[in-house]
């Protein structure tokens, strides 16, 4: 993956001596996910419901890259290497149930 820095600009300053460089001149890569979440409550008898859940995270499934290697000198520096998670999707029902007070 080809990055919008010349890498070859940077070097390492001296020891004892700071570069010229600025803090926080690079920019992650941008982050982009989209989560949904349905679920429906559904009366099985009179004091007792279920719930079912279905979450869905990053649904678009877009690849979300990593930091870039920070350190000069090494074969990952201003290489991605990582990712973040891919499509997550998780169901689950929850029982609920409740005692009546007849006082």
């Amino acid at each position: 993956m080809e990055i919008p820095v010349n890498i070859n600009a940077f070097a390492r300053p001296a020891t004892g001596t700071f570069g010229t460089s600025g803090r926080n001149i690079l920019d992650e890569p941008w982050q982009d996910t989209v989560d949904l979440s349905l679920f429906k409550i559904v009366r099985m008898r009179e004091n007792v419901t279920l719930q079912i859940r279905g979450e869905f995270f990053n649904i678009l499934n877009r690849v979300n890259f990593g930091l870039p290697g920070s350190t000069v000198g090494t074969p990952t520096y201003g290489v991605i290497t990582s990712a973040g998670n891919a499509r997550v999707i998780q169901l689950a029902m929850r029982p609920a149930f409740w005692i009546e007070d007849r006082r």
